[in-house]
């Protein structure tokens, strides 16, 4: 399933690619073509205004003879002697050039990086090809890549082989151990299993936000699936009284007090 959204998100962004860069030349193309046009219209100015001025001229010189002066020209025409131009209002299709240009580059730059990490998956997970890394890759991580790989492609048994191995050349590889564990939960649902692998995540120390999420979803197992409601506030007290700042500490506070408040009933 993650898979195929992965290629299907390739494609989207592929086709997104394709219909910008056409934008992209499209708008190109009018902008030139408003170029030329432009140019031609302002020849076509440019000679008409000199015919008018030489014709201002013949007529200034005929009435000077008179003993007269004629006023010949208008006001477009003088300002057009002086050289005063109205500014141009910036082209709609440069506009659109410049948006459809940075999308495209932006989306082309995604979509090239989602292809080479698509077909370098292939190539080094489905036909065994090794492939050149800027830094060295260790053995323990190339194995936690390709079981990660064998997982989203839905073999999720192999996967967690693969990372047991994974676990056993580095016992602390915490990111192997939580993916067995949301293995076992979310595709195998084997909750008792995934319950002992959310045990032996939590015996690694990583981010406190991370790991209390990990004991609010350990405690929805034991008292939803499992049944077994004082594993699940053990694990809340732990939470609440080894990083009572983080999230998953506070969701779990309520929950520890309305249990109190309960006992506390109870006893009285």
């Amino acid at each position: 399933m993650i898979l195929a959204l992965r290629l299907i998100l390739v494609l989207a962004f592929f086709g997104a690619t394709i219909w910008f860069g056409f934008a992209t030349y499209r708008d190109y193309s009018m902008l030139m073509m408003d170029s030329v046009e432009g140019e031609e219209i302002e020849s076509k100015e440019k000679a008409a205004m000199e015919t008018r001025v030489q014709k201002a001229v013949e007529a200034q010189d005929e009435s000077e003879d008179d003993g007269g002066i004629v006023d010949l020209f208008d006001e477009d025409e003088e300002e057009l002697l002086r050289g005063v131009r109205q500014n141009k209002q910036v082209s709609k299709h440069y506009v659109r050039l410049l948006g459809n240009g940075i999308a495209f580059a932006v989306l082309l730059v995604i979509t090239g990086f989602g292809f080479a990490h698509q077909i370098g998956d292939v190539l080094r997970f489905d036909f065994g090809k090794k492939i050149q890394y800027v830094d060295e890759v260790t053995d323990d991580r190339e194995l936690y890549e390709k079981g990660e790989y064998l997982l989203m492609k839905g073999k999720h048994l192999e996967g967690i082989e693969l990372l047991r191995k994974v676990l056993e050349m580095d016992p602390n590889h915490f990111e192997a151990q939580i993916s067995i564990a949301e293995t076992y939960d979310k595709k195998l649902e084997n909750y008792q299993v995934a319950a002992e692998e959310y045990e032996a995540a939590l015996k690694h120390e990583f981010h406190p936000e991370r790991w209390s999420w990990i004991v609010v979803r350990l405690c929805n197992i034991y008292s939803g699936k499992l049944g077994d409601t004082n594993s699940a506030i053990r694990h809340m007290r732990i939470l609440v009284d080894k990083h009572p700042n983080t999230g998953g500490a506070m969701k779990v506070a309520k929950r520890l007090a309305m249990v109190d408040a309960h006992r506390a009933g109870r006893r009285g």
